[in-house]
Order: structure tokens, then C-alpha cells, then sequence
């Protein structure tokens, strides 16, 4: 082994590090983790990057109960609209506060390191979608607009 190739292994972590805390992300015994919500072979090994109290602070929404925007529990919005401008919506994940210190990390603060995890996010999405949708698939991903506010 050359001196570059002995020195790099200094200062790399012997574990994972979780994407989220920082902290080495050990590897859990088997049955020691929730069902990981994603078939994705890349978005799964991600998930499995992250430390077990970091996995278990993620809101995974298990099923959505509104048909048409998704969330985890009823919707009092969805049946009284009269026009809507989407047919139907999923997430992955609640809008917590834990959520949304993550995506203001990774938005606003240069969090480039939580990019796999919103991409496996995205993923666990995507598959919901796919799986409610059938053979058809989804027409249409897009991104959710910033107010015109943020965009100036």
C-alpha cells in the first residue's frame, strides 16, 4: 500500500457515518431496525447508513388515508375543494419538526450530505405512487414551486 493509501485510511471513519448526526452509524443486528419502507436496492443501502435513533426519528407515513393529497390521517381540506389543480399526491414522510430541520438543512444551509437521504425519500414516494397508479405510472414528478418571495 502506497503512503497516500495508508494516510487516506487515517482519516476515514472505521464505521458508516449517519447522514443525518454525524455519528458513526454501526451496523444494526438483524430485527433490530423497522422495515425499511423502500425496495430500491440504493435507496435501502442509504437508509441503512443512518444511526438507529436517526432511522427512528424519520415520520414514514406507513399508508395515506386522504385519496387525494395523501397525509396520514383524514383530510378536512381535500373533500370540500371544489377545483383542484392535481389529481392525487404522495410523501414519504410527515412535515414534522424533525422534517422540516432537515430540509431547511439540506435547502439552506449547504447540507450536501443528506442528498442521498432526500433522494431515497423521493424513491419511497416514487414506489407508493407507481404501486397506487398500476401498469399507467405517474404522468408527471415535479418539484414544489417556491413562493415568488424565495424566488426573487
Amino acid at each position: 500500500m502506497t503512503f497516500a493509501g495508508t494516510l487516506s485510511r487515517w482519516f476515514r471513519p472505521a464505521f458508516p457515518v449517519c447522514l443525518i448526526c454525524g455519528r458513526d452509524a454501526c451496523s444494526p443486528q438483524r430485527g433490530d431496525r423497522a422495515p425499511l419502507p423502500v425496495r430500491h436496492p440504493e435507496a435501502r443501502a442509504v437508509l441503512m447508513r443512518l444511526c438507529r435513533s436517526c432511522s427512528a426519528a424519520i415520520p414514514w407515513i406507513a399508508a395515506p388515508v386522504c385519496r387525494i393529497c395523501g397525509r396520514p390521517e383524514a383530510c378536512p381540506d381535500c373533500p370540500r375543494r371544489l377545483r383542484r389543480h392535481v389529481a392525487f399526491s404522495r410523501c414519504a414522510v410527515r412535515y414534522d419538526g424533525k422534517m422540516r430541520e432537515l430540509l431547511a438543512r439540506y435547502k439552506y444551509s449547504g447540507s450536501e450530505r443528506l442528498t442521498p437521504l432526500m433522494s431515497a425519500m423521493l424513491a419511497c414516494a416514487y414506489e407508493r405512487i407507481a404501486r397506487e397508479l398500476g401498469a399507467s405510472g405517474p404522468h408527471v414528478i415535479t418539484s414544489v414551486p417556491l413562493a415568488r418571495e424565495r424566488l426573487e
